[in-house]
């Protein structure tokens, strides 16, 4: 069976995108749809809206919430405000999820493509610089900002 790319709605995809986050590499507030809408809703009036699926037949394999933005295809989202951004891909679908989103975004029309924000333990870095590599695009990854994390115990009496 093969592989589709499709353009989605907040709507269209909700339910399934909520379903799919506790599988996902990258699982935090800033990836959630109702996160997402909210922000879109009050930002981004001037930008144009591209909320990507992957699926094998009827099956979600990842999304990708993406805009552009002055001609840059970057994330759905504002990196000063939002601290890890990411595709939305449950862990093992990654290979598919890339090489199919790929080849779709190789279609749009876009001048750049700016995906900051990733956590440094995204598969996006490992699978999609490959990618645009093999098809002679000029890749550059750099390290930005670093956000802090704790790690606490999972009960209180632990935390004590």
């Amino acid at each position: 069976m093969g592989f589709t790319v499709q353009e989605e709605t907040f709507d269209s995809i909700w339910d399934e995108w909520e379903s799919i986050l506790p599988s996902c590499s990258t699982n935090t507030v800033f990836v959630t749809p109702w996160w997402q809408k909210v922000w879109w809703d009050n930002f981004c009036a001037d930008n144009e809206l591209h909320i990507l699926s992957v699926r094998e037949g009827d099956d979600l394999i990842g999304v990708a919430p993406l805009m552009i933005s002055n001609g840059v295809l970057t994330f759905a989202g504002d990196k000063e405000l939002f601290d890890y951004l990411d595709f939305l891909v449950p862990k093992g679908n990654e290979s598919i999820f890339y090489d199919a989103l790929f080849g779709h975004i190789m279609d749009m029309d876009w001048q750049s493509i700016d995906l900051p924000s990733l956590p440094k333990d995204s598969p996006t870095l490992e699978y999609l610089p490959t990618l645009a590599k093999g098809k002679g695009l000029k890749v550059e990854v750099e390290d930005e900002e670093t956000t802090p994390v704790a790690y606490l115990p999972e009960t209180w009496d632990e935390y004590l």
